[in-house]
């Protein structure tokens, strides 16, 4: 076939299609899928030797697939070990999370009692302060009205 003119051969093929015979349009027949070939003398689509090699791939191809099974079973238990480190790894992050919030925790209430423990002393101090002063200035009024009257009757008394 591949040796007449591309004319010959388009007609040929119409005519068989019109008889329903055409196989070059239906793929893996063997005839390359209707691809016209651009060196004449050369079966369309096909590498050369490749018939020779043919049955030595198929004797290879059940060890190919026990060996892809043998990685799929590789890639699972990769994959459940990836997996069960992922678990421990977000279960020890999750404890350090939490042992974290309650040393925070701890840390706020001591803070928070230390604050209350300082302004309990502060109050203490400005009630003393308070105290202190209050008395000042009653000893000052004393002061102030003693002098007074040390006044007055120094004043009072009579001069010889």
């Amino acid at each position: 076939l591949d040796t007449l003119p591309a004319v010959t051969r388009k007609m040929r093929k119409d005519a068989r299609k019109e008889n329903g015979l055409d196989l070059d349009d239906e793929p893996n027949t063997g005839t390359g899928g209707g691809r016209s070939s651009a060196t004449p003398g050369r079966t369309p689509g096909r590498t050369s030797g490749r018939k020779t090699r043919a049955p030595a791939r198929k004797a290879a191809a059940p060890a190919k697939q026990k060996l892809t099974a043998a990685q799929k079973e590789a890639a699972k238990a990769a994959k459940e070990e990836a997996d069960r480190q992922k678990k421990e790894a977000d279960k020890k992050r999750k404890e350090e999370e939490k042992k974290r919030k309650e040393e925070e925790k701890e840390a706020e209430k001591a803070r928070k009692a230390e604050l209350k423990e300082l302004q309990k002393q502060a109050n203490k101090a400005e009630k003393e302060a308070e105290k202190r002063r209050l008395l000042q200035e009653k000893a000052d009024a004393d002061a102030k009205e003693l002098k007074a009257r040390i006044e007055a009757l120094k004043n009072a008394t009579p001069k010889k």
